[in-house]
């Protein structure tokens, strides 16, 4: 993740958490697309989010002045010079534009910087603002591309809309068949009017069951599906609806440049092999991307799949992974982890499913390599928004970092680690200095992380 605000300095006007152990999150900066993480974090006052005023100032082009003798910060355009204003004593006063601001939360200088309310001064510019209240973060600027990648929650089962920017639909997976009528209606919130690609990563009924009913349903480009075959009512169904829409087929050969139109890359990596013994393994694999951002969307592939894939030495780097088979034990290898370097986890599970799903050993090691996750089970509808060089997440039960979501599930309880401590901390922890990746309290508990002794997080 990574955000931020608006020129000159920052706010952003926000309304606080509902469930207090949640605003120890950390806040996130975007300034045109590309993640700004200053030297002293955003501050939270009364609902306002202040940034240092400098970097943001530095980051749009604004020339920003502190005159430590009137306690006075002045922001102006490039080229432009104001004379200050006569201002009472007492306060730090902001200026711009030549004519004192009144922010209804004043300037603050915290640990040597200057923060100011970020909406206030972005407003005055006349920048455009936005505010992720699930991913924390505020956002300056425009974005560029966006691409949303919206993992659906259709229990234990698997069904993910990838939106690209160029209005381009895929969908991967259709759930279980009596998730047809949930897809559709989703895709019709999203204005979704037509799929360009639908993807089968493998025949299982959990992912193709409602394939056959949106198929039929909505016009379609390209069907993709790997060669591998399984005699059941739902597969005999999905191969029906294809043939009766006229189309044709396409069968993954990896690796396969699908879609590379400038903005966003889709590439086919998996599977290796045209069958396997354990039909999970033959699960198409997909890797999207939009500039940095990587998305890897893994199907039902388990450890031999997962192995297949490494050796063939494809780039399988990502920000985003699609855990493989509900996150079972069998998937999300330590060399998949080791090779995808990743950030952020979605597991597509269902509440209290007779697997165990998913396991606990996947989510400590999740929780080992410092990925966040987020669970359908947890948190509903996942839907992840990527700019070239950033991804936030919203999610549809409102908590956030792989949180405990609405209902009767538990508060989320975000804690910290560092890349090479085995002590989790609060936000404001004196040890979190030189690195802070943030998970859950569960998280860390199961990745073997003991409470910090100086900071006393919760336990």
């Amino acid at each position: 993740m990574r955000k931020l605000l608006t020129p000159a300095v920052a706010i952003m006007c926000l309304a606080l958490l509902a469930t207090p152990v949640l605003s120890a999150s950390a806040i996130h900066l975007v300034i045109n697309a590309t993640e700004i993480r200053p030297d002293v974090p955003p501050q939270l006052v009364n609902g306002r989010v202040l940034v240092p005023i400098r970097v943001i100032s530095e980051n749009l082009g604004f020339e920003v002045a502190w005159y430590q003798g009137i306690q006075t910060v002045t922001v102006d355009r490039k080229g432009e010079t104001y004379p200050i204003p006569l201002l009472m004593p007492g306060s730090i006063h902001l200026v711009i534009g030549g004519a004192e601001a009144h922010p209804d939360v004043p300037p603050q200088i915290v640990n040597g910087r200057v923060m100011v309310p970020i909406r206030f001064v972005s407003q005055a510019f006349g920048l455009e603002v936005g505010w992720h209240q699930d991913a924390q973060m505020v956002t300056v600027g425009p974005l560029g591309p966006v691409l949303e990648v919206h993992f659906i929650d259709v229990g234990q089962a698997d069904c993910v809309l990838v939106e690209l920017p160029n209005g381009d639909n895929i969908l991967v997976d259709g759930g279980n068949h009596a998730d047809a009528d949930i897809i559709l209606d989703y895709l019709a919130a999203e204005k979704v009017t037509s799929l360009d690609y639908v993807v089968v990563t493998h025949p299982h009924e959990d992912h193709i069951g409602g394939l056959d009913e949106v198929i039929q349903a909505l016009p379609v480009g390209m069907v993709i599906l790997p060669r591998q075959t399984l005699d059941t009512d739902a597969y005999v169904r999905l191969m029906a609806a294809i043939q009766t829409k006229g189309l044709e087929p396409e069968y993954a050969v990896a690796p396969w440049e699908l879609i590379k139109d400038g903005a966003v890359d889709v590439d086919i990596l998996g599977p290796i092999e045209d069958s396997y013994s354990n039909i999970n393994d033959c699960s198409v694999i997909l890797k999207v991307s939009i500039g940095s951002m990587d998305f890897l969307l893994m199907g039902d592939a388990e450890a031999p799949g997962e192995a297949d894939l490494l050796a063939t030495g494809a780039n399988v780097g990502a920000e985003v992974l699609k855990v493989g088979h509900h996150g079972s034990s069998t998937s999300t290898t330590a060399q998949l982890l080791a090779a995808a370097e990743l950030e952020y986890a979605v597991i597509s599970v269902g509440a209290g499913n007779s697997y165990g799903h998913p396991a606990a050993s996947t989510l400590a090691a999740l929780a080992a390599a410092g990925v966040m996750v987020y669970r359908t089970d947890l948190n509903g509808t996942i839907v992840a928004t990527a700019t070239v060089n950033s991804v936030w997440f919203d999610t549809e039960k409102g908590a956030r970092e792989s949180g405990g979501g609405a209902g009767t599930s538990p508060p989320t309880v975000i804690v910290y680690v560092t890349k090479t401590g085995a002590k989790y901390h609060r936000a404001d922890c004196q040890y979190l200095s030189s690195s802070r990746i943030a998970m859950t309290l569960e998280a860390a508990k199961a990745g073997g992380y003991t409470p910090c002794s100086v900071c006393d997080p919760p336990t």
